[in-house]
């Protein structure tokens, strides 16, 4: 019986023991931090861009050209009539550009035929609207020597004599000539004087025969046109072509498409590093360690 109680008495002191050690060990533990490095993804966005289609209305202007060749509503040819230090014989043509004013640039460019004789030819071009064109000389009249003189000397047609020998009497009488009247000499060389010259062409007679020649200028708004030929005795020598080149500036509303660059907005993850606190618990003799 008292063996019994001994032992009972041993278990009991061994759990005092056992207890009393749990509450030292767990008396004996501390909380620590510590630092520790932590990976993690942050979502940010960069700019990019894109090539984006689309429509616009907007002015243009665009050139359109043509060019008319020229009939003349008048023309009259003098073999009696000559341009003042020129050449004999004179061919007019006279042209209406009236329809023509309303393009905006407007250029004339005559050419001179190819020439199947060597002859001197000169083409002068007039501005005619303020006066008009030159009518057609009457037929010139016999006159002779005995009788005063009914040429011009007004710039730059004069009248040119024409002796007819075959007419000449066998008593060796004056010979008669024939002359265009003062009074349509005068009233054309007044015209001439009152308009504006625009151009001029002087081909000389040389060995060779003279290929076609052209020459343009600006018509300056003119309405009335007139080209006179001066020199060809053969007709067909003094042929001319004359064209009205033209142009005009449209303003049309146009649909075009153009490019654009667009920004937009791009999503990506980067990875990035933190330090955070993490805690843990130490025996205290642990807590002194470092």
């Amino acid at each position: 019986m008292k063996k019994r109680s001994m032992v009972t008495s041993g278990l009991v002191m061994l759990s005092a023991i056992l207890a009393a050690s749990s509450l030292l060990l767990a008396a004996g533990c501390v909380t620590k931090e510590y630092p520790v490095t932590e990976t993690y993804y942050e979502t940010e966005y960069r700019t990019e861009y894109k090539t984006e289609s689309y429509s616009e209305t907007e002015s243009v202007v665009n050139t359109v050209s043509g060019e008319d060749t020229l009939a003349p509503k008048l023309y009259w040819s003098s073999y009696y009539l000559h341009m003042r230090n020129g050449f004999d014989h004179l061919y007019y043509s006279g042209y209406e550009l009236t329809e023509f004013c309303r393009h905006g640039v407007v250029r004339v460019e005559i050419t001179i035929c190819k020439q199947l004789q060597r002859e001197n030819i000169r083409v002068v071009a007039y501005d005619v609207t303020k006066v008009g064109h030159i009518t057609c000389p009457p037929f010139p009249t016999e006159v002779t020597d005995s009788e005063p003189t009914t040429y011009s000397y007004l710039e730059p047609l004069v009248s040119e004599e024409e002796v007819d020998e075959e007419e000449e009497d066998e008593d060796g009488g004056i010979p008669s000539t024939w002359q265009i009247s003062s009074e349509w000499l005068t009233t054309a060389n007044s015209k001439l004087e009152a308009s504006h010259r625009l151009d001029r062409k002087t081909i000389k007679a040389e060995s060779v025969l003279a290929d076609a020649a052209a020459f343009g200028f600006d018509a300056g708004g003119a309405k009335e046109l007139a080209v006179l030929v001066n020199g060809p005795e053969y007709p067909w020598n003094a042929k001319i072509t004359v064209k009205l080149l033209w142009s005009d500036e449209i303003i049309e509303e146009k649909t075009v498409t153009k490019e654009r660059q667009v920004p937009y907005e791009v999503p990506y993850q980067v990875e990035k590093q933190r330090t955070v606190i993490e805690t843990k618990k130490v025996a205290i003799w642990d807590f002194f360690d470092r």
